[in-house]
């Protein structure tokens, strides 16, 4: 389950700060009925902070804990990155050489849509782990859509929001994640849910629902919940702000002038 991935990479992080949680309880029993009432030992999940309530079970946390517990150094290390590589070929050597969590697919790695989901089926099964690796896309529809000959070419989303229906744009991404998932692609680098200012952002745009934040929110919601649906993650973005900068980010470094309190009611 791609879900489950992303928990060992939450579990990852923590295990690499050492939050290994307390190690018992020092203070003497207390006297009484209540000194046989002591509480169960934290689970392997619990002892690094993970919560549930948005998607895995504690179960399931605790199997990923577990897991990235037996990871050396090098494995751990490797879990944190996702990479693009070059090709069309499964990028399987890479994957096992740097234990990479992932890869990221671009229109130079698809010669079509039977020889891409060939390719990352076999990556997966000669991945060498017990759990997916990591098969990520940019596929956000309209101006950005990096396998865009491989599944639907979906509108840019300034539609979806232009549209007013975030029932509509839910169902639209369930069908996009349910392509996507069918050719092995199991992570979304979307939705955007950047606020942009109009014609003077260089490079959000109509990747963006829109200018107003209300209808910005919704449609990222209803996004990232169709593309869950379908089995596949989703990773909104950008920073918060990047729909207000007039540089391009791709090419130079914008300097971000808006106050917290104005990023915490807009962004």
């Amino acid at each position: 389950m791609p879900t489950r991935l992303v928990v060992a990479l939450v579990a990852v992080l923590a295990l690499v700060t050492g939050c290994t949680g307390d190690g018992g309880d020092d203070a003497p029993a207390s006297e009484g009925p209540a000194a046989t009432e002591q509480a169960p030992p934290p689970s392997p999940s619990e002892r690094l902070g993970l919560g549930t309530g948005w998607g895995p079970t504690r179960a399931e946390l605790d199997s990923a804990a577990r897991r990235v517990g037996r990871l050396r150094l090098p494995q751990l290390a490797g879990q944190v990155v996702v990479a693009r590589y070059a090709g069309t070929r499964a990028p399987t050597e890479l994957v096992r050489r740097l234990h990479l969590g992932g890869v990221v697919v671009f229109d130079d790695n698809v010669a079509g849509p039977e020889r891409l989901a060939t390719a990352l089926r076999r990556l997966q099964r000669g991945s060498g782990r017990g759990w997916p690796v990591m098969t990520a896309v940019d596929q956000e529809g309209g101006l950005v859509q990096r396998v865009g000959g491989a599944v639907t070419a979906y509108p840019s989303f300034m539609s979806a929001g232009a549209a007013r229906d975030p029932a509509l744009t839910r169902r639209a991404h369930r069908a996009l994640g349910a392509e996507l998932r069918g050719i092995g692609l199991n992570v979304d680098l979307a939705p955007v849910a950047d606020v942009t200012v109009g014609p003077a952002d260089p490079v959000i745009g109509s990747r963006s629902p829109g200018s107003d934040p209300g209808v910005v929110a919704r449609h990222a919601v209803a996004a990232a919940l169709g593309l869950r649906g379908a089995g596949v993650v989703p990773v909104v973005k950008h920073f918060p702000g990047h729909g207000s900068l007039t540089t391009d980010s791709h090419v130079a470094l914008p300097v971000q002038t808006r106050t917290v309190p104005q990023l915490e009611r807009v962004d």
